[in-house]
């Protein structure tokens, strides 16, 4: 019996050690650049290597099939935290890196040159970054998920961040690829418009609380208002006048390039409007000494 258990044994050993041979010759993306507007380019940042790898081809499949016998390894991309577009995007791209290839649901998404941002830029650092500014009401999610959503829903817009210094800026990014870059005005109304919650805000010098309690859309007198109704903890009567006005460049800019990441289709769909209204704003605040739960 303990002669069967000994081979029973050795044999585990040996399948465990194949195993690990196996995933030892995994390469584990931490970014990935993706661009088809001369044919189709693939760039990969691994993790711990500042080097990034690029390949061209004609297709995504023949792209990774190539630069794995570069490496000299199995791609995988089930890690990837950072994933990098260009105007030449496309959607079904995007769907076949989620849906065939893995990419993780949270693995954020820039706007940029994917190429040359993967070459001389620090994936860690730029995911950080967009981390952070999310938490802190700066930038919306702008994860893989988050992004494929917005451009299969009803504007076919989303926004994404594209590498601007310390922090990332904002871009309006329309599924078949015109973009636009959202001023900070712009960026701070986005976050009140799509009714993202709480933030804390430093008005000449000092930190003020603001909560979103409530966000009406009605449309009256052929006009389609969004109503915010807002909770401040000081009484300080400039800090809704400043929402406002960043409310009402959100809105010009994004229907400049006739863009939707505010809802606006749904809301036409519900008053059964064929074009879309004029769009106002209005800010109504309640405040109050004591600290926003």
């Amino acid at each position: 019996m303990k002669r069967y258990a000994m081979i029973i044994l050795f044999f585990m050993i040996a399948l465990t050690g194949c195993s690990n041979d196996s995933l030892d010759n995994r390469v584990y993306t931490q970014g990935l650049g993706i661009s088809s507007g001369n044919g189709f380019t693939l760039t990969f940042q691994r993790f711990e290597d500042t080097n990034s790898h690029t390949v061209h081809a004609e297709n995504f499949s023949d792209a990774v099939r190539r630069q794995e016998s570069m490496m000299g390894g199995e791609i995988f991309t089930g890690h990837t935290e950072l994933l990098c577009i260009d105007r030449s995007h496309t959607v079904e791209h995007m769907q076949e890196l989620f849906y065939q290839q893995w990419i993780p649901p949270d693995c954020k998404v820039i706007f940029t040159n994917p190429e040359d941002f993967l070459q001389n830029y620090d994936c860690t650092q730029m995911v950080h970054t967009i981390r952070m500014a999310e938490e802190n009401g700066i930038l919306p999610l702008t994860d893989l998920s988050t992004v494929l959503n917005e451009w299969m829903g009803m504007g076919e817009t989303a926004l994404m961040p594209v590498p601007a210094g310390n922090l990332p800026a904002l871009v309006l990014m329309h599924k078949d690829g015109n973009a636009l870059r959202l001023s900070e005005e712009a960026i701070r109304g986005m976050y009140w418009l799509r009714e993202s919650g709480k933030k804390d805000i430093c008005f000449h010098g000092k930190e003020i609380s603001v909560k979103v309690l409530r966000l009406k859309k009605n449309y009256k007198n052929g006009m389609l208002c969004y109503s915010l109704t807002m909770k401040i903890s000081d009484d300080v009567p400039e800090v809704r006048d400043m929402i406002l006005s960043d409310c009402e460049k959100a809105i010009q800019e994004m229907r400049s390039v006739n863009a939707d990441v505010i809802n606006i289709q749904e809301v036409m769909q519900k008053y059964h409007l064929e074009t879309v209204p004029e769009i106002s704003a209005e800010v109504h605040t309640i405040t109050g000494k004591e600290l926003l739960q």
